[in-house]
């Protein structure tokens, strides 16, 4: 036997009387039991959350192609249960429900389907998301769903997502404890600019309830909105500008609500809205209200991701950098152990035993994937179980399954500290150096750029030390995941993997500097350390963050950069530079090191729209300043650099050039150059966006 009932509510009759959305049926259950008198007997029962307060009975009705209905029976007031009983062996039949009184009949339920089958089942809930009105409206829209692209067509008017009570279309199921939901939009047509689509938590179903809500709006923004207090005022937060596609999730982690959006379903932001905490039942899903009763708004969204029973995300498989995860063993091992995904928590856990990574040939535990351009992947790696003093657990790239095969990993080890692992050749012996101590969890990273790999390690996720840099011989395409091995055959080792920043790029757009992926920390402490996203479709930067920025003795900015050494000419465009204050900054920088007062040399943007430079000749010593030239929000940068002499210029138009200013620094043999971006006032974040077009 077979059941289906992810359908969301098909547009019925329209909302009469006095049932109004009251009516509407939450979900319907189907159970089918057969006569232990003849096997020619069946019946199926059908059964349903009676949310009606005013219903004088309920129609059902059945199907046998899901489109077609007709009348099977009713049942009475307060009886949401009924038994089919002229039902066959071997169909598939479809039912919904409507309740119905002396106005009129309510909107139809979900469809629910089975095939009857020979084999009996104990009975089973089989939760359906029902779609019903917020507040009132005049146009009342609908939400179906297609199974065959697992999408919602949902439609609405109303007022929307108002400042103390709400006028919109919900399509919902309630919830209890952690969940996790992923959708993406594929198209939105909003009546007006303050139409919006979304996700949402709420705490009932009344207009003034308690929510928080992940949207896009009609103006084109991604959107954060919580209302804290029943009643009270909506707190709502614009995001990111919408680019080509939008992704939303909603989770809730211990009470905690978590809103975030990306532009590409890999590198998620957070929102900027307040925190809502919201315990015990609720209710979430796919929310859509106009600016303008009466006015309709539509969308088109797929659930992509779901721990939410009744919204039916792509289920089965997880994934990293895009692409579904597979598991790989190398070599034979006593203790396969297991791969594991928990979509509420982002988390992989693997395990595993074998003689893990061999100086010759690996014995190990690997889940991957397997890409043909550039990646960079970090992760937060946790909760290590090991035996053996050489079990590691981490991440790789490696050329190919084979045991032989060249690869780089940054793992932790069980003796205590971060380990790098390369084998530089196929079928050649690992070099490996152990690092720094290890804590309890810490962060890992691996980022390809043409046949370079570099490997970088991280105790809180900021500030970031670069363990191996090497040119692996990789082919058309090449693998990479999470690792664990063992010392010993049979003893299991395991960890918890929580993907933390992964991207890809082609080689015309990837996220270098002077041919090095790039890498982002913040200088200094702040209260918003902001984030670093690059946009591998159009090759800008996008930066914020807060801090009290360039000062005379030290730093406090967030710094994308490289290691380099020797000579170079760097070139950037900046734009949508959006300054906290006017001595907020936004350009380039080269620096000695990554401590607050490390000697430097900046050409920068300024919140006066001016070109401005600063330079410090020696660590702990005042800035050297100097302005030229109007910059209005954008403009074009450089920093050249011959032995000690920087010479630091700008530029209105890419074309013509004039000097702000040269500086004479001892950098040393090695040091850093980026592109770094600071605010006046701690806590209040700068932003902009920056490209490097000659290098």
């Amino acid at each position: 036997m077979t059941k289906k009932g992810n359908d969301s509510a098909l547009k019925g009759p329209d909302r009469v009387g006095g049932l109004g959305n009251k009516a509407s049926i939450f979900w319907i259950g189907i159970l089918i039991a057969i006569s232990p008198v003849f096997a020619f007997a069946q019946t199926v029962t059908l059964s349903w959350l009676d949310l009606a307060d005013s219903e004088d009975g309920f129609f059902v009705e059945r199907s046998t192609d899901g489109v077609n209905f007709s009348l099977i029976g009713e049942s009475g007031p307060n009886e949401p249960r009924f038994v089919d009983a002229s039902v066959e062996l071997g169909v598939e039949y479809f039912y919904r429900v409507c309740a119905f009184n002396a106005f009129g009949c309510s909107d139809f339920s979900g469809v629910g389907s089975i095939e009857v089958g020979q084999d009996a089942e104990v009975p089973n809930e089989l939760i359906i998301p029902e779609s019903e009105l917020i507040g009132n409206m005049s146009a009342a829209g609908s939400s179906e769903y297609d199974e065959e692209i697992n999408a919602y067509l949902i439609t609405g008017s109303g007022r929307g997502y108002e400042t103390y009570s709400d006028d919109l279309r919900f399509t919902h199921v309630a919830v209890e404890g952690d969940f996790s939901l992923t959708l993406q939009v594929h198209t939105f047509e909003p009546d007006a600019d303050w139409a919006r689509v979304g996700l949402m938590l709420r705490e009932d179903l009344s207009p003034e309830a308690r929510h928080a809500s992940m949207t896009i709006n009609g103006r084109n923004y991604f959107e954060s909105l919580v209302r804290s207090s029943k009643g009270g005022r909506v707190s709502a937060s614009m995001e990111q500008v919408v680019r080509d596609e939008v992704y939303l999730r909603i989770q809730r982690k211990a009470g905690e609500v978590l809103l975030t959006y990306s532009h590409d379903g890999q590198d998620w932001i957070a929102d900027s809205c307040e925190t809502l905490t919201l315990t015990g039942r609720a209710h979430v899903g796919i929310a859509i209200g106009s600016q303008r009763d009466g006015r309709v708004s539509g969308a088109l969204v797929e659930v992509l991701e779901s721990s939410v029973e009744g919204f039916q995300g792509i289920e089965g498989v997880a994934s990293l950098l895009g692409r579904p995860v597979e598991t790989v063993i190398m070599g034979a091992m006593i203790e396969e152990g297991e791969y594991s995904y928990d979509p509420v928590s982002g988390a992989h856990r693997l395990s595993g035993s074998g003689r893990g990574h061999e100086t010759y040939e690996d014995n190990l535990k690997f889940a991957r994937v397997s890409l043909t351009e550039d990646a960079s992947l970090t992760v937060k790696i946790s909760d290590f179980q090991a035996v053996k003093s050489w079990d590691r657990a981490g991440i790789m790239i490696r050329s190919s399954d084979a045991a032989q095969a060249a690869h780089m990993t940054m793992a932790f080890n069980s003796g205590g500290f971060y380990e790098y692992l390369c084998r530089s050749n196929d079928g050649e012996g690992v070099s490996s150096t152990l690092l720094e101590p290890i804590a309890a969890e810490g962060y890992l990273r691996l980022e390809k750029s043409g046949p370079t790999v570099r490997a970088s390690y991280s105790a809180d996720g900021s500030k970031w030390t670069l363990a191996h840099e090497a040119q692996l011989p990789f082919g058309e395409s090449y693998l990479i995941g999470f690792t664990v091995g063992s010392q010993a055959d049979g003893d299991l080792t395991s960890a918890r993997f929580e993907v933390v920043d992964e991207s890809t790029a082609d080689a015309r757009k990837s996220p270098t500097i002077l041919g090095q992926i790039a890498t982002s920390s913040v200088i200094g402490q702040m209260d918003e350390e902001g984030s670093t996203h690059f946009d591998d479709q159009n090759g800008f930067f996008l930066i914020e963050t807060s801090g009290v920025g360039y000062e005379s003795y030290f730093d406090e900015l967030r710094y994308t950069w490289v290691k380099t050494s020797g000579d170079f000419t760097l070139t950037a465009f900046v734009t949508d530079f959006v300054p906290d204050d006017r001595y907020a900054r936004m350009g380039l920088m080269v620096r000695k090191t990554l401590d607050p007062d490390s000697p430097h040399g900046s050409i920068l943007i300024n919140g006066k729209d001016q070109f401005e430079t600063l330079c410090r000749l020696k660590a702990g010593e005042g800035n050297q300043r100097a302005t030229s030239g109007r910059a209005l929000g954008e403009g074009y940068l450089r920093l050249q650099k011959a032995g000690d002499l920087l010479t630091l210029s700008a530029s209105s138009d890419g074309v013509d050039w004039f000097v702000v200013d040269r500086a004479t620094i001892a950098f040393g043999e090695q040091f850093y150059v980026g592109a770094s971006i600071g605010s006046q006032v701690d806590g209040a974040l700068s932003s902009g966006a920056i490209e490097f077009i000659e290098e």
